[in-house]
């Protein structure tokens, strides 16, 4: 299948500022849920669910992790006074932008710079993006992660490069450590790619917004549901962006 043009992290960021959220754009339809047959076989514990699959059928995964890698390898913000609002308050809101207990303790430091950093150069707040990472692999850490899995989902941030996860990496791809390729099983080009598909085609509110509905609806987009007989997705990334620092209203 045709290469999708590689998109560059400055031009991501260019379109930021020019980008209104939408659950609407080019992207294709959300995939279904996922049968208990496609998911994972590993405990089902909150970090280790969504949208995997099993790994049970060696070869069909490998046949379709062939197929689909030919197509997959191409070569400030500033604090402001709001109203009334006292020096002492923004000051507190500037400190709860550092990570939780929590978060540091759960987020490997090379995830939690990348989640950081494409969440204030995406305009989307890091606390929520990192909850889906944590969500989809455990931050790298779930064994696969980086086979392409029976519905065509891979990497850290589960980017659907097929199948019924859909293309999301045709539409929303960001070359993030600007080697000039977009590989979704690497972490930098996964999580830019995943903030900006959040941002661009989830409906994920800017960092500033924080409205507890839109991050809600936006997980529930990146999964194709907000639950399912397998997963409370949408509760649990919010209960872990929660943990992680987030305080949306």
């Amino acid at each position: 299948s045709a290469r999708p043009a590689t998109r560059t992290l400055p031009e991501a960021v260019a379109a930021v500022a020019t980008t209104t959220p939408s659950a609407s754009t080019s992207m294709p339809p959300a995939a279904a849920p996922r049968s208990p047959a496609e998911r994972s076989t590993r405990p089902r514990t909150a970090a280790t669910r969504g949208r995997r699959k099993s790994h049970s059928g060696v070869a069909s995964t490998l046949v379709l992790a062939v197929a689909i890698s030919a197509a997959i390898f191409w070569p400030g913000s500033g604090a402001k006074q709001v109203g009334s609002q006292s020096i002492a308050s923004a000051a507190s809101g500037l400190a709860s932008d550092e990570p939780t207990e929590d978060a540091r303790a759960e987020i490997p430091p090379k995830y939690l710079a990348l989640y950081r950093r494409f969440g204030r150069e995406m305009d989307i707040d890091w606390r929520f993006l990192a909850s889906i990472g944590g969500q989809e692999s455990n931050h790298g850490r779930v064994p696969g992660t980086n086979l392409v899995n029976h519905a065509g989902c891979v990497g850290p941030m589960q980017i659907g490069v097929g199948g019924r996860c859909g293309n999301f990496l045709a539409a929303f791809g960001i070359d993030g450590n600007g080697d000039g390729r977009i590989e979704p099983r690497n972490p930098a080009d996964a999580i830019a790619t995943a903030a900006w598909g959040l941002r661009a085609g989830k409906g994920a509110p800017a960092a500033s917004g924080r409205q507890v509905g839109s991050y809600y609806e936006a997980a529930c987009g990146y999964y194709g549901a907000c639950a399912d007989q397998w997963v409370n997705y949408a509760d649990e990334v919010m209960e872990r962006a929660r943990r992680y620092g987030l305080r949306a209203s």
